[in-house]
């Protein structure tokens, strides 16, 4: 029997690495003649720069950028063998975990450490680059990243933006745009932006009304943040006369993934974009059973995450697939469709810190009764 191990990480609890680790151990422990293979996943998000690493064998650096208050931090991407390729996680420069929750103030957020350590890559002679957009404590649509990159910003105060690093509450004040001073190396660079959300920028269903209260926004500020990202938009679309406020995937990141379509970056589907890196469906074609997971499945888990992409990957080619989460919370039974078998790690009255806690405990005795039933009906 051919196992394909493919879950994505329990989100503040095990890496998609350690999660596969667990597995591995839970089958190899029930099935002495069965060939087992181990590939994390991940959707953009938490963990994506570690599948990453896992899929290419690549190398982990780390370079000192600025974080998403203006700090200096120090923070990894990934690097390929033959040094064309790379990935990075913008949760590692402007992630939300950083920020304790009573000191957020998205406000005073920026993307200028992104930008840095594009310029960083293409200093070096990265051809391709694939950025997962998710888990950002931003919401300034680009700017930061786009002024580390060379584009200069006119404010209000009719001074060029300069040295001092834009912030969100900078594109209250922005006039002018002026590309001409792009770092011209960034049009020499292939551009994959992961994401498992396809926000549009602006609007309702935009960045600042869907994500912006849990990076620390308050109600009464976010008419007029989403107006002024509206009003930068526009001033950079007719800076380079194309529209991107409308393209699925542009409100990624607090807007980040608006600037990054404005560098020519192609929005993608994080799973996707992963799964094409590690090769997932040549080695799930050759499977007999795939098991993957997450920390919580739900009805979200259908709109895009890792352990859904996989489902469907199995099901074109009529591979039992199982899901083992950490909790399950779909009463209508949706995730059925999906997948053959639904399964949560914990079996019994257990608080969120206990399963925390005993995680790789509760997953491997799990798996190894799912496992055991499976194959004495096979």
């Amino acid at each position: 029997m051919r196992i394909l191990i493919a879950p994505d990480s329990y989100k503040e609890c095990l890496t998609a690495k350690e999660v596969s680790e667990v597995m591995y151990k839970a089958c190899d422990s029930v099935l002495t003649e069965s060939t087992i293979k181990q590939m994390p996943m991940a959707d953009g998000g938490e963990g994506s720069l570690e599948a990453y690493l896992h899929a290419v064998n690549g190398k982990k650096n780390q370079i000192r950028v600025t974080g998403a208050y203006g700090q200096q931090i120090d923070a990894f991407y990934g690097l390929s063998e033959d040094g064309q390729e790379a990935f990075i996680e913008i949760a590692e420069i402007v992630g939300l975990q950083q920020v304790p929750i009573n000191e957020r103030s998205p406000l005073q957020s920026t993307t200028y450490g992104v930008g840095e350590m594009l310029n960083h890559i293409l200093h070096i002679g990265v051809k391709r680059v694939t950025l997962g957009l998710g888990g950002s404590a931003t919401n300034d649509a680009g700017v930061g990243m786009l002024q580390a990159l060379g584009v200069q910003f006119k404010l209000s105060t009719n001074h060029l933006s300069g040295k001092s690093v834009l912030r969100t509450k900078d594109l209250l004040n922005v006039q002018e745009v002026d590309f001409s001073t792009l770092n011209s190396k960034i049009n020499e660079l292939n551009i994959t932006v992961a994401t498992d959300v396809d926000n549009r920028l602006t609007g309702e269903t935009g960045a600042t009304f869907v994500f912006g209260r849990q990076k620390g926004l308050q109600e009464k500020e976010l008419q007029s943040i989403d107006k002024a990202i509206r009003a930068f938009a526009n001033k950079i679309e007719t800076s380079i006369g194309k529209d991107y406020a409308l393209e699925d995937g542009a409100g990624a990141a607090g807007g980040l993934g608006f600037a990054l379509q404005v560098i020519d970056g192609n929005i993608e589907n994080g799973a996707s974009a992963i799964s094409k890196i590690s090769n997932l469906e040549a080695e799930l074609k050759k499977a007999d059973l795939v098991i993957t997971g997450e920390g919580k499945s739900d009805h979200q888990t259908l709109f895009g995450k890792a352990p859904y992409y996989v489902a469907k990957l199995a099901k074109k080619y009529n591979i039992p697939v199982i899901l083992l989460s950490g909790s399950i919370d779909d009463d209508s039974l949706d995730l059925n469709q999906y997948f053959d078998g639904v399964f949560s790690i914990c079996q019994g009255p257990i608080s969120f810190e206990e399963s925390q806690l005993h995680a790789k405990q509760l997953i491997e005795k799990q798996l190894k009764r799912i496992v055991t039933f499976y194959t004495r009906l096979t």
